[in-house]
């Protein structure tokens, strides 16, 4: 973590060496339109082709067989259970 700080720092430093102005680039017209454009095309993205494969991969893929079980295995073992099979972690279970 510090080390990132440190880099960051040093990159600022360097940049007011060579005279570049963050806050300028940063606030220019062009800069504001290429975030503005940025920021339609990924809220596009997400709305159109991103939002439903999420939401089912989250709900289908990680609730079902990853939270579930592991809150299953947690509560079992705050209960005092050792079993896996007690558990419902499908994971853990040999046939």
């Amino acid at each position: 973590m510090i080390k990132w700080i440190v880099i960051a720092i040093l990159g600022l430093i360097i940049l007011g060496y060579l005279g570049i102005d963050i806050k300028k680039a940063v606030h220019s017209e062009a800069t504001q339109s290429n975030l503005e454009y940025a920021k339609e095309v990924a809220v596009h993205l997400w709305n159109n082709y991103l939002k439903e494969p999420v939401k089912f991969l989250w709900s289908e893929v990680f609730v079902k067989y990853i939270w579930d079980p592991l809150v299953g295995v947690i509560n079992n073992k705050v209960k005092g259970s050792t079993s896996a099979k007690d558990s419902g972690a499908l994971f853990l279970v040999k046939s």
